[in-house]
């Protein structure tokens, strides 16, 4: 089952990406391999705050809609410099920063300041030597669309 739903309009993602890959089987290694009530409450909570938040654009929730505590804290180390890329991001207005998946791609949820953001992500990455990019994308509401070749 699923639902489709717009998300709010001005919203676009901060996508971090470094020049290295890390598989997601390795950084599955280093998970619990099982995790407590409270945890996975703590998470499934969230991840509803998230979506929500998402829907309704009340992006004042989002930070902490973000908050972990499944697998963030234990991939941290295949992500080099994740807390020093978070804490920048929010310094520089960022609503929401979260490690993608298995990482070490990071994103950035954001509700403007859209080009200050890249640039100055960009300039502390290459201040810090760090071999990141970051590059903001609009968020897309239509998804997969399968075409033919007549419709090019």
């Amino acid at each position: 089952y699923h639902t489709s739903h717009k998300l709010v309009n001005g919203l676009r993602f901060a996508v971090m990406v470094p020049e290295y890959y890390v598989p997601t089987r390795e950084s599955r290694t280093v998970l619990p391999e099982s995790f407590s009530k409270g945890d996975t409450v703590y998470n499934i909570s969230h991840a509803s705050m998230f979506t929500a938040a998402m829907i309704t654009g009340k992006t004042e929730l989002l930070k902490n809609a973000c908050k972990d505590r499944i697998h963030q804290r234990y991939r941290k180390n295949y992500v080099e410099h994740m807390e020093d890329i978070f804490e920048k991001s929010y310094e520089l207005g960022s609503c929401a920063t979260y490690l993608s998946g298995s990482g070490p791609t990071v994103l950035s949820v954001l509700n403007g300041n859209f080009n200050g953001f890249s640039f100055e992500m960009n300039r502390f990455f290459a201040d810090g030597g760090m071999n990141w990019k970051c590059r903001v994308l609009k968020i897309d509401n239509v998804g997969a669309v399968v075409s033919t070749a007549s419709e090019f």
